[in-house]
This record gives C-alpha cells, structure tokens and sequence, in this order.
C-alpha cells in the first residue's frame, strides 16, 4: 500500500509539474498579447484576460489556475488556446511541448525544403562518421563516403533511384548494404530493430492523420 500511495504522489507530483509549466508558458503569452493590443482596440474586441480566456476557449482555466483542477487539457483545447492568443507556430509548439504533445508539423515550400537538403548534404559530406540523410517515409536523398563505404558502395550511384529507401537498404538481397549488414543474424536484426525505431520516430507527428488511399 505504501509503495502504491509513494508511485500515486509521485504521478500527481509531476502532473503538476507539468501543468504549471503550460500554465507559465499560457499567461506569459497572454500578458504579452495584452501588452500588444494595450493602446488600440483588438479587431475582435479581444481583451486577453483570464476571465475571457475561460468563457471562450477553456472553461476549467481559472480552476486550474486555482489549483483546484490537475486535468491537463486535451491537445485541442492546448491548440485553441494557442490560437484565442494568436500564436505563431512556434509559440504553439512552445504550448504542446510545455503540456508534453506532439508539436505541430511545420511543412516546408518547395524551395524551402531543396535549400535545407542542400545545407544538410554539404554538412553529411563535411563530416568523418557514417553519415545519411533520410527524408519522409525513409527515403535516402544522400549519404557520405564513410557511410557508402561500411555498407558496401562505391558510390551513392551504386544505388538505383527506385531502392533509395531504408526497407531496400535493409531487405533488399540484391543490395550491397543487405549483405554487410546480414553478415550474422544477431548484428543484422540490431540494425533492423533501429531502423524501425527511427521510421516509427519520424513518423509519430503524422499517427492520427487520416489514411490516404
């Protein structure tokens, strides 16, 4: 009974830990938006105040400011907040963080995206250790010397375009990399579990967005 009692303190201890951190983060925007609009009229009539931001986005928000609430609110609620206080992306990620969601996924434009693979090519090509660049769903854009080297390439031309991605680079018996890492089971099954470990982890923003057929 004590340890349970001692594991049910702890658990409570840190969801207050954690809601005070939102909370911090969630008043610290709203007194500066109400600093923003102090001396002209918000578009919207906003006043920025906590008995506003209850009424219209959060009913249990004085309560928790209260302490007499500990439920941390849902990510949607975290994200209405966030855009009752007009909030950049960033600042909306600084909230889901605080409250321990997953952030926002901020995409790229085009140009945007081709500019920070080509900062992260000239960075993996700079570097002495293996080194690649995997993109969305595992696709390999590059990869240094030292990383072609242990997996068997001479060069990244060695790969063709249609096998640039991790389930090739692992699974694919026609591929160089197969064999140096199949070279024994155990070793082989090592890279595999963190292969799969890091797709799960690319992946995670992107687990409740719906299937696209």
């Amino acid at each position: 009974m004590g340890l349970y009692m001692a594991a049910y303190r702890d658990a409570i201890d840190k969801q207050r830990q954690v809601l005070r951190e939102l909370l911090d983060q969630i008043e610290s925007m709203r007194y500066r938006r109400r600093e923003q609009w102090r001396d002209r009229p918000h578009p919207e009539g906003k006043r920025f105040s906590q008995e506003e931001l209850t009424e219209t986005v959060c009913p249990t928000y004085k309560n928790l400011l209260k302490g007499t609430s500990l439920r941390l609110p849902s990510r949607p609620t975290v994200l209405a907040i966030a855009e009752y206080l007009e909030c950049t992306i960033h600042e909306t990620n600084d909230l889901l963080l605080a409250a321990q969601y997953l952030p926002e996924v901020v995409e790229l434009r085009a140009d945007e995206e081709q500019a920070a693979l080509e900062r992260a090519r000239n960075l993996i090509h700079s570097l002495p250790i293996p080194a690649l660049i995997p993109t969305q769903g595992l696709h390999i854009d590059a990869a240094n010397t030292a990383m072609l080297h242990v997996n068997g390439f001479s060069s990244f031309d060695d790969i063709p375009s249609q096998k640039r991605d991790a389930v090739h680079w692992f699974f694919d018996p026609n591929l160089a990399s197969y064999r140096a890492h199949a070279r024994d089971t155990t070793t082989w099954q090592i890279n595999v579990r963190q292969m799969l470990h890091l797709y799960r982890y690319i992946n995670e923003p992107f687990a409740r967005e719906p299937l696209v057929s």
